[in-house]
């Protein structure tokens, strides 16, 4: 049981990460013996893959981005098996989280290590996320961000929020949390367990991916004109300056929608495309990680 399985996903950032993994591939056959490395086939191999994994293997490794990490940690929902991230994504925001660094050398090194954490797993509708998740203007946001693989970092996100901007409309909820009920017209609903998303968007900077609790950003209508002025507080984590920016802390919300929205969960497309009534909450310390010595 000390062996490692390394899952890789080839459609991981456009299949520009396939040098790096071949790299990885090399490393671990020559030095890291008993280990395992696998590749996906076909979109959602890589849940059944990594629960199989963990029956034999202590570690489980997601080599690629975040859509790669939620969907090998899905897997590994209650196995007992630690999840470790080689980032090869776009934005590796669950590798922001956790302190990984982006250097291939550092990340196996800190693997090797094998220091493991607790962290926190939200779920919305069955769903799991394990950094953000995000309706309405944020969902929207991820759709188009998901179109446009010619981009990379910020700026993929930047020109997908732009986009959204233009076709985006309010709508009207009712958020219940703790014992408290609002209705209100809002842009943009996101529960975070992590600080950061679209690579750079610091959308909920007092975040902790371990105190059992979500940070829950809501955002008011804004005019169309000015939210693209807004964009460069959210990429420095000071939308707090706004008025319309609105922050709550809570293990559990239910939310009624006005109609369907889009949602994504750590940038993946929910199918919730009819869902009116969303219920989202925490499970506090329900995946073991390995994370980086900074965590």
């Amino acid at each position: 049981m000390e062996r490692y399985c390394f899952l890789y996903n080839p459609a991981s950032n456009r299949q520009r990460s396939y040098r790096r993994f071949k790299a990885i591939e090399s490393i671990v056959e020559e030095s890291w013996s008993g280990s395992t490395v696998l590749t996906s086939k076909k979109r959602g191999d890589l849940q059944s893959l990594a629960r199989e994994a963990a029956a034999s293997h202590r570690v489980v490794v997601a080599c690629g981005g975040d859509g790669t990490v939620r969907e090998v940690a899905s897997g590994l929902m209650n196995t007992g098996a630690a999840l470790g991230v080689i980032p090869l994504g776009s934005g590796n925001d669950f590798a922001k989280m956790v302190k990984l660094p982006g250097d291939l050398e550092k990340a196996l090194a800190i693997l090797k290590k094998r220091r493991t954490v607790f962290i926190d797993v939200g779920r919305c509708n069955r769903h799991y996320f394990f950094n953000t998740l995000g309706i309405g203007f944020d969902g929207m946001t991820s759709y188009h961000a998901g179109r446009l693989q010619q981009w990379r970092g910020a700026m993929r996100y930047i020109l997908a929020a732009l986009k959204t901007n233009l076709k985006m409309d309010p709508v009207e909820i009712t958020a219940e949390f703790n014992s408290h009920r609002i209705d209100r017209k809002i842009m943009m609903l996101t529960a975070a367990n992590g600080r950061v998303e679209g690579g750079s968007f610091v959308v909920a900077p007092e975040a902790e991916p371990d105190d059992g609790l979500l940070d829950i950003v809501m955002i008011d209508p804004i005019s169309k004109w000015i939210l693209p002025l807004l964009l460069p507080l959210f990429l420095t984590g000071r939308q707090s300056m706004l008025g319309s920016v609105h922050t709550y802390r809570t293990d559990e919300i239910r939310i009624s929608l006005e109609r369907p929205m889009m949602i994504h969960a750590d940038g993946e497309m929910l199918p919730l495309d009819n869902a009116r009534e969303i219920h989202i909450e925490i499970m506090p310390g329900a995946m073991q990680v390995v994370a980086g010595p900074d965590y």
